[in-house]
């Protein structure tokens, strides 16, 4: 069986979050097991349509989590595909018997894995054959159940098991609060103690977290550098300190990394992003914020008056230095990720880009968890 106790970090598997959980050290992924969301297939808004088949997008995944995760154990949830399936039909180019699940594990068959897939209450009928197929060949890895406070407020979650015909010893339960209204900790904390002395099965499950994030949708109230509360940690903690005082099952901790669950929408020529480094503190996120990276047609009017050509990444070396020097820096040894950052304030790791400055705030940031959780 596999130890039942880590940290479940959200993450959709893009380049910035895979690379931030393959660059962690040895002693760090042994705490981690992440639940991995397949992200929605891009859409180019120049040629009118979308940038890949359901099969290119996905048919990478089981070679890439083999090098990034290799066989440490994760959940896998093709809800947020499942769902742009179903609206855009044109886009699944798999065969009519067949959904992204499906593939991926026929896929895995080739590797020696320990991938749990991800199920809820309100799946549809198909998926749920799939995953009861995935059960039946290969038992030991269970299956986890992603339920939100709602499914718990009744009896669906006791109805849903015995529907599926299950045994709870067999299913991990992530309880996922999203990114919830935090202005009343007190009682949220409140409710969610008393919906886990409620739990059907509370004993008898596999293992059981609790994820959430205060990670907001947008930094556009930060200017130049500020904090932002990690109020899901505060929650936990609180959740932790009751169920420790109530003799109650101590559930995991789990949330977003450095981002909102919601990945933004839109025509990405249209996007102009401000750089920003998100390094995490024990009780805040430390937000480095600056001005657009791409240039605009002003910076480069002023490239025609002789203007030096506006570099939008090399303001990376500056929030690294803002944050190098901050008392609560972890340290070059802390982590890959922190090691990028001070190399970077003096010009002996490159600038980036976006990509590179998510792995790096997600590398500490899962550091930063996991040492909190295990290291008392």
């Amino acid at each position: 069986m596999l130890k039942d106790k880590f940290y479940s970090p959200i993450i959709k598997w893009k380049q910035g979050e895979y690379l931030g959980l393959s660059r962690l050290k040895d002693n760090i992924k042994t705490h981690i097991r992440p639940l991995i969301e397949i992200p929605v297939i891009g859409y180019d808004f120049e040629d009118a349509e979308f940038k890949k088949t359901t099969h290119d997008h996905i048919v990478t995944f089981a070679k890439r989590y083999r090098q990034h995760w290799g066989v440490r154990p994760a959940f896998l949830d093709t809800a947020l595909l499942d769902k742009q399936l179903a609206e855009e039909i044109e886009l699944n180019s798999l065969s009519s018997d067949m959904l992204p699940l499906d593939f991926i594990f026929d896929q895995l068959e080739e590797f020696d894995h320990n991938l749990t897939p991800v199920t809820g209450i309100n799946r549809t009928e198909r998926y749920q054959k799939s995953i009861l197929r995935i059960l039946n060949e290969r038992p030991e890895q269970g299956i986890c159940i992603r339920v939100n406070l709602e499914d718990l407020l009744g009896d669906d979650l006791e109805k849903f098991i015995e529907k599926m015909e299950v045994e709870f010893q067999l299913c991990d339960l992530v309880i996922d609060l999203g990114a919830p209204n935090y202005s009343d900790i007190d009682n949220f904390c409140s409710l969610i103690i008393s919906l886990l002395e409620n739990l059907p099965y509370s004993d008898g499950w596999r293992t059981i977290t609790v994820c959430g994030t205060a990670f907001p949708e947008s930094l556009i109230d930060i200017k130049d550098k500020g904090n932002i509360s990690r109020h899901e940690w505060a929650v936990y903690k609180n959740i932790r300190s009751n169920a420790l005082k109530e003799k109650l099952r101590v559930p995991n901790f789990g949330d977003y990394g450095i981002s909102h669950p919601l990945t933004p929408e839109g025509d990405m020529r249209l996007w102009n992003p401000a750089s920003s480094i998100r390094y995490t503190l024990s009780d805040t996120w430390f937000i480095v914020r600056g001005k657009h990276v791409r240039s605009t047609k002003a910076d480069k009017a002023k490239e025609d008056l002789g203007e030096d050509p506006y570099d939008g990444y090399a303001q990376f070396k500056d929030h690294c230095a803002e944050i190098a020097k901050e008392a609560q820096f972890a340290g070059p040894t802390f982590s890959v990720g922190d090691k990028y950052i001070l190399d970077c304030s003096k010009g002996a790791a490159k600038t980036g880009n976006l990509t590179t400055w998510r792995w790096v705030g997600n590398n500490h940031h899962f550091t930063k968890v996991v040492t909190d959780l295990f290291s008392s």
